[in-house]
């Protein structure tokens, strides 16, 4: 079942709901990483963080004048070096970022026309409504969001 705008908006609250708790942990614990060779809370929230920004300023644009997209090539070299760069910013800015970030997108996605949500978008050959996309975005969030879940339980 797709999701409403609604429903998308309501879980994008949501995520900065969560992102606000973490602004109470320690640094160490933001910082160290969940697993061996995966990343730690802050270079997750600053992932989340940087899809956000590109749907803002590359993605969103377009689609919502049903303007078709390239698809990203090469995105683990774009996450790396955005990782890479990230390392260097104060854990807590990057939480505040996040929680900045994903209320314009929440704003831009409520000033969307029932029209424009139910509109067909073209990303490369994939053709999917904004509500798909939106939803994947929800669905990718949550993966991530489950793993800082399970680890925060441990520690």
């Amino acid at each position: 079942m797709i999701y409403s705008k609604e429903r998308i908006i309501t879980l994008m609250r949501v995520s900065i709901q969560r992102v606000i708790r973490y602004i109470d942990l320690s640094d160490c614990l933001l910082r160290i990483p969940m697993e061996v060779d995966k990343w730690s809370i802050f270079e997750t929230i600053g992932h989340l963080t940087a899809w956000d920004q590109f749907i803002l300023k590359k993605r969103l644009p377009h689609l919502i004048q049903g303007i078709p997209v390239s698809p990203i090539y090469n995105i683990d070299v774009h996450i790396e070096k955005y990782m890479k760069d990230i390392r260097q910013i104060p854990t807590y800015e990057i939480l505040r970022y996040f929680i900045q970030v994903r209320k314009m997108l929440i704003t831009q996605i409520m000033q969307m026309s029932d029209k424009s949500w139910r509109r067909i978008v073209k990303i490369g050959q994939k053709e999917q409504t904004m509500a798909q996309y939106f939803q994947q975005l929800i669905e990718h969030d949550e993966k991530h969001f489950r793993q800082i879940d399970g680890y925060l339980e441990k520690h």
